[in-house]
């Protein structure tokens, strides 16, 4: 009888025990999905912030170091997801809550790979700058050795509980002062149908000729080029676009231009020709990575139209300019990779030899 109570003793404590177990690990849970509700508070309230400012730009964004074709980042493979993006890709804030006091050691760790992950050129801003690094804590505050740990890590900057955010932001990325113009942008610039003879079709009988026979011969043409210039001339947009800046294009881009011109432009098209070659400015440069994307990315397509892509992008991207092209196809296929650059894409418009 006595084994008998003790043994029933013996599982009723168990019980308890269990019990207690089970009410702690309840409790934690309790506490973690507290905490996990605060930091995301925490991490919408920064948000809502930049998005009144018009600075926020992405919310829980997937981030790695891969690196593009050509590229070589000499460190270890890195991603990460990147709680607020600001500044057009140009600012990643992590954003942390805490109680009592933050795991500075941790968030050390975090700051790395997100630098890691910063200095791949998949993630560079319009003005090919990594992006800053912003830590914003919210609850506690960060005690001096923690802010060091995280500025020696690479932190950029470290806003404390109840700070200015976008004080703490980089600068927007300035405009590109420089252009660089593909073939299909010059045929824009200098074509007559640009320059009004869409307007004219029919009113003169030489004109309306011309334009008669790209229409029955090419009617793909007629429709990108005349029709689409009726809807909404070319040159207001591309002349605002390029308004301050150096234009550039390459010796390769001038050469396969000038045998369009030798084979199918008019007078008036040779003249704007001239007068446009002695504006532009001409350079070799060209950047390894965007070389290295396009080769992989455009060897199946035309190898004319991969070879002006090839040219036009490794320039830009050589000169920190903006990319100007009817290649919307080529750039998407370089952007999909990771690659990217600020660019005008425009709608195609051919020399008409009227």
């Amino acid at each position: 009888g006595m084994r008998r109570a003790a043994r029933a003793e013996e599982v009723r404590l168990g019980g308890l025990a269990r019990a207690e177990r089970a009410a702690d690990v309840a409790y934690e849970q309790v506490v973690g999905s507290e905490n996990n509700v605060a930091g995301l508070e925490a991490q919408l309230s920064v948000a809502e912030a930049l998005d009144a400012a018009g600075l926020l730009h992405a919310v829980e964004a997937g981030v790695s170091s891969k690196p593009l074709p050509g590229e070589d980042l000499k460190q270890s493979a890195h991603a990460c997801g990147v709680d607020v993006v600001a500044c057009g890709g140009g600012a990643w804030l992590e954003v942390k809550w805490a109680e009592t006091a933050h795991d500075a050691a941790r968030l050390a760790a975090q700051v790395k790979g997100y630098k890691a992950c910063a200095a791949a050129r998949r993630n560079w801003d319009a003005s090919w700058r990594s992006p800053a690094v912003i830590v914003v804590l919210a609850g506690a505050p960060l005690d001096e050795r923690g802010v060091a740990a995280l500025r020696e890590a690479g932190a950029d900057a470290i806003v404390q509980p109840g700070g200015d955010v976008t004080a703490a932001l980089p600068p927007p990325p300035p405009p590109p002062r420089r252009a660089v113009l593909c073939l299909t942008t010059l045929c824009a610039l200098v074509s007559s149908i640009s320059h009004g003879a869409a307007e004219r079709d029919g009113r003169t009988g030489a004109e309306h000729e011309k334009l008669r026979t790209l229409r029955a011969r090419r009617p793909e043409w007629y429709e990108c080029s005349v029709e689409a210039e009726r809807r909404e001339p070319i040159l207001p947009i591309l002349l605002a676009a390029l308004d301050g800046k150096e234009l550039w294009t390459t010796r390769h881009i001038i050469g396969e231009f000038e045998r369009v011109v030798e084979r199918s432009a008019s007078v008036a098209e040779r003249k704007r020709w001239e007068e446009l070659r002695a504006r532009l400015r001409v350079s070799d440069a060209e950047s390894a990575v965007a070389v290295a994307v396009a080769e992989e990315r455009l060897a199946s397509g035309n190898k004319g139209n991969a070879r002006n892509a090839r040219s036009v992008f490794a320039c830009a991207d050589a000169l920190h300019a903006m990319a100007v092209t009817a290649n919307a196809k080529a750039y998407r296929s370089l952007e999909s990779t990771g690659f990217a650059l600020p660019a005008l894409l425009h709608r195609p418009v051919w020399l008409s030899g009227i």
